[in-house]
């Protein structure tokens, strides 16, 4: 082909073994052999859609090669691409089967293009409608996003100073960004709740994991970054010395200290936006708290008023038993069944059962209703107990936040205090717990200050 030079033949069980080795020795000597030495910066991918198809590239050089096999043969040819510019035939860092040199990984992993990546599109607005969005995890891409950059910014030197494992942990960092990113884009509005939620997991699962995997890497080379322009500083400083004698010596420690402030800055700065996304992720948590509190206090509400109600009517049914049985008693004479003077024995008999029913029947009714009602009044109150406490939890919880001791308690003793049972007069019989000291009152006694006794049983 006019684009191309061929080169030399290769078999292809020795090409194959030479692609096994992961840092292409027998490639090299192949090539220098053959009179054709590549540089330590190389990488070697095959090219999609051809079953036996390889293509080189050789970054310091500025050359690509090409490997074909010859049609029903065990041979390889070697061809020298002619291009203009080798950076444009490189594939995408997505492509997971460039495999190169440790500097030649890193001159293709340093040839991420960031014009490509729509950062702002990952929120995913068009999907409000549907309350599909991803603004919530936005954030967190963002400061991947922008760790990524830092450390693709970084100098060609800084990142011969990472180790192997170091740069293939970057490598895989931005395949699973560009996976990622990929997924929120094609997530359209068909999806369901469920597969949102999962892939908003996801994504939170790998923000945190290229946190862990990333944060030394970026502070490492930020600090050599920082070094290098302290360097560059200090040996402008030193030349104009030597050029000009007669400016102050104070000159060159002004400039060795901005340089270190502008490392101390660069940290501060890392600091202070890990801080404000570890604050964000704690305020949607609050608000999720907040959320599901409100929840349960609707429920014990609802509660309350269906018992309350439950009593009135139980309450009114005791009433109509009573107002029944002294109607009873005074209209119907029902008190006469205790009469047995001058009466016969079967008498007697008839006037205890016809008048002693009803008036069991009377009393039965005013019995259960009474009972009834104490027990409805009974779990209205303490449902309404269980509402109180709950109102007052977000204040107490908000003014423990600086303890995280005195924070575990107070949602210790706020469900005990919900859950327990209580004594509220409407049962004869205590139930368990009702006579222990309230557990709110107990944690507040604990963190109050001055208070020895408290201290000393804690």
């Amino acid at each position: 082909m006019a684009d191309r030079n061929l080169l030399f033949t290769w078999q292809l069980n020795a090409f194959n073994d030479a692609l096994n080795q992961s840092n292409l020795f027998i490639l090299h000597m192949e090539f220098e052999n053959r009179g054709f030495p590549l540089s330590r910066s190389v990488v070697i991918w095959k090219e999609s859609g051809a079953r036996d198809s390889w293509s080189l590239a050789d970054f310091k050089n500025k050359k690509i090669y090409h490997f074909d096999r010859k049609s029903d043969t065990e041979e390889m040819e070697v061809y020298e691409k002619v291009v203009s510019e080798v950076n444009r035939q490189c594939p995408n860092v997505k492509d997971s089967s460039v495999n190169g040199t440790f500097e030649g990984l890193i001159d293709w992993i340093r040839l991420f293009v960031s014009d490509e990546i729509d950062i702002e599109a990952l929120q995913r607005d068009d999907l409000s409608s549907n309350k599909l969005t991803f603004q919530r995890v936005y954030p967190d891409l963002l400061y991947v996003y922008e760790v990524l950059q830092e450390i693709l910014n970084s100098s060609r030197e800084s990142f011969l100073g990472l180790s192997k494992s170091d740069v293939e942990q970057v490598r895989k960092c931005l395949q699973d960004f560009y996976d990622t990113y990929t997924k929120i884009l094609n997530f359209d509005s068909q999806k369901t709740r469920e597969e949102h939620h999962n892939l908003l997991v996801e994504v939170d699962s790998f923000c945190d994991q290229v946190r862990q995997q990333l944060r030394q890497i970026a502070a490492y080379l930020n600090s050599e970054r920082a070094a290098q322009v302290e360097v560059r500083l200090t040996k402008q400083i030193e030349t104009q010395v030597n050029d000009f004698v007669s400016e102050p010596a104070e000159k060159l420690k002004e400039e060795i200290e901005l340089s270190r402030e502008q490392r101390e800055e660069a940290k501060k700065n890392e600091t202070s936006r890990e801080k404000e996304f570890t604050e964000l992720k704690e305020k949607v948590n609050e608000e999720l708290l907040k959320e599901r509190v409100s929840k349960h206090k609707e429920i014990f509400a609802e509660q309350t008023q269906r018992h309350q109600r439950a009593a009135w009517i139980w309450l009114g049914v005791a009433s109509v038993s009573i107002a029944g049985l002294g109607v009873g008693i005074l209209s119907f004479g029902l008190l006469d069944v205790l009469d047995l003077a001058d009466a016969e024995l079967t008498g007697v008999l008839q006037n205890i059962f016809k008048k002693g029913s009803l008036l069991t029947l009377f009393y039965f009714a005013l019995n259960r209703s009474l009972k009834n009602y104490t027990a409805q009044k009974h779990l209205e109150i303490v449902n309404r107990h269980r509402q109180n406490a709950l109102e007052t939890f977000d204040d107490f919880r908000d003014s423990s936040k600086e303890n995280p001791e005195t924070h575990d308690a107070v949602l210790l003793a706020a469900t005990n205090a919900i859950f327990d049972a209580n004594q509220t007069g409407y049962l004869s019989t205590k139930t368990k717990g009702s006579e222990s000291t309230n557990p709110i009152q107990q944690v507040v006694k604990a963190v109050m200050p001055g208070s020895s006794s408290t201290k000393s049983e804690n």
